[in-house]
């Protein structure tokens, strides 16, 4: 009860307190929606996903916002200063925070600070530093943004964000989550008895609850008596109270009786997202005649490689929980999609609470945090040895190459419960592992190309056309009777790298050379 007076009275109290905030700013001026965790949405005029401050103005008329502050700080209301920008009645605008950008005028505007994700205060003042208005951000969940309804007292949480736009409909909050007093993992023995597993209820709500590794919804089964594990099992629960969103989908898997000597990997998601014909993770469809040979890849309804939400657990060799969290998934891969037991790209997302994983994944790298990882079913080595892969990635790195691979640790696979067999744990090879491994902040900054690197669809992210312009350059050349041109090329590749890679494939005797990435740090130029 006092647990939900003290809900009813914070948000309450927030929304006199920010009433009684407007009222007293007789500018017009406003802050409407903040984001802190920018994924997916594109903002006016930019074509990254920037997180941002929008503005509004309400006062009637025109106003200069020359020498204004925008600040994270109400110590230091003018930590950023608005440059000579007019904004119009009734009309937004969005101030994207990224300190690695510049501010292009008339286009789009960055602040010289970051928002953190954990919580901010936001703030707008006048030229002489008084504060207009202010927001005291909570901590968002990615791609989601906080703010101000017109025409609404309060301030609410938005699924939807709209930068530059009038915020829908929004929420006040969440539910507190369900919690266990038994975690998921490897158990010797049932659990049963005064050894059931029992999920604790938050004070003024309804757990419900699932066994068949569904999504809980409203319909589900309500939690009231401990539930005995005597068998693999997978819990998912979800808490409900009225006035709020539902909190998070949290998973608990119980392995019973199983023995393992690598790390084990459960992933737990609605079965409907692995088997639904027209969409799921690995479904045939109803194009596959798998009477006929392969390959079934570009007509099966797995070759669409749909992202799913799902929740993952990883315990270590010793059996210790050391991850547990939500994430989104797909499968990846080219004909390898075609073998029974699919590759997975499993990536950290804070719609679910975290954007990373906090724990070192492999004993070979310095690392602590990772964004995501794949689980690799071998291959064109997956009938096979189904290692070799890793093996020889591990013998690159022990011959002291600047050549950056894939860490590799081999981890036992359980989705929904149900043993899925050995998988080799490997990094995404992609833009945040090649900052990782050279020290890099700013992933964004990279241009990361496949292949030969000729065409857009072999643009990971950034551009090709540098790469491409070289090229044309040295397609026809003798480098041996151009030195200018030879400096160049020089100045722009890691001649050494290159030999290593190609001296390496040689060595290997690998048949599918042009399966490469290859990139540059456009800030630094390295």
């Amino acid at each position: 009860k006092e647990l939900m007076l003290l809900a009813g009275v914070t948000c309450a109290g927030m929304t006199a307190m920010d009433t009684a905030l407007c009222l007293a700013n007789t500018s017009g001026l406003y802050i409407t929606e903040v984001m802190t965790g920018n994924k997916s949405t594109h903002g006016p005029n930019v074509t990254y996903f920037y997180d941002y401050i929008e503005i509004y103005n309400m006062s009637g008329q025109a106003v200069n916002l020359k020498g204004y502050g925008l600040s994270d700080n109400i110590k230091k209301p003018r930590k950023w200063q608005f440059p000579d920008i007019t904004i119009e009645n009734n009309s937004y605008l969005v101030i994207y925070c990224d300190t690695t950008q510049t501010s292009k005028d008339g286009v789009y505007y960055f602040t010289n600070y970051n928002l953190k994700k954990s919580g901010e205060t936001v703030c707008l003042s006048t030229p002489s530093g008084q504060i207009l208005d202010k927001v005291v951000v909570p901590q968002l969940y990615d791609d989601t943004s906080y703010g101000r309804t017109l025409g609404q007292a309060g301030l609410f949480y938005y699924s939807s964000p709209t930068p530059g736009a009038a915020n829908g409909q929004g929420f006040t909050g969440y539910a507190e989550p369900p919690t266990f007093n038994v975690a998921g993992g490897v158990y010797v023995r049932p659990l049963t008895g005064e050894n059931a597993v029992t999920i604790n209820v938050p004070a003024g709500s309804t757990v419900r609850y699932t066994l068949d590794s569904t999504d809980p919804n409203e319909s589900s089964p309500i939690y009231t008596e401990p539930i005995e594990i005597e068998t693999n099992t997978v819990i998912r629960a979800r808490t409900y109270r009225d006035g709020v969103e539902a909190s998070q989908i949290v998973s608990e898997t119980y392995l019973i009786s199983v023995y393992h000597t690598m790390p084990v990997v459960c992933l737990t998601t609605d079965p409907d997202n692995l088997t639904n014909e027209e969409y799921g993770a690995f479904a045939y469809g109803p194009n596959v005649d798998t009477s006929k040979p392969t390959p079934w890849i570009k007509i099966a309804t797995y070759g669409q490689k749909n992202w799913f939400p799902a929740w993952l657990e990883y315990s270590d060799e010793n059996g210790q929980l050391q991850l547990s969290q939500g994430v989104r998934f797909r499968v990846m891969g080219q004909y390898s999609l075609d073998m029974p037991q699919k590759s997975l790209f499993i990536k950290a997302d804070g719609q679910f609470g975290k954007s990373e994983f906090d724990y070192a994944l492999f004993d070979d790298r310095p690392f602590t945090t990772y964004k995501s990882f794949v689980l690799r079913n071998g291959g064109q080595d997956g009938l096979f040895t189904r290692v070799m892969d890793g093996l020889e990635a591990r013998l690159i790195d022990q011959a002291g190459s600047t050549l950056a691979t894939q860490a590799w640790k081999p981890v036992i696979v359980y989705i929904n419960g149900q043993y899925w067999g050995h998988y080799n744990m490997r990094e995404r090879a992609g833009v945040d592992m090649v900052a990782q491994h050279e020290g890099w902040l700013k992933s964004k900054d990279i241009d990361l190309l496949q292949s030969d690197g000729l065409s857009s669809s072999q643009v990971k992210q950034g551009s090709n056309a540098d790469y491409k312009a070289l090229y044309n350059k040295v397609k026809d050349a003798d480098l041996n009777s151009n030195p200018e041109l030879l400096a160049e090329v020089e100045a722009n590749f890691d001649i050494d790298n290159m030999f290593d890679y190609y001296i390496f494939e040689s060595f290997y005797g690998n048949t599918d050379p042009g399966n490469i990435r290859f990139y540059r740090n456009t800030k630094s130029g390295d």
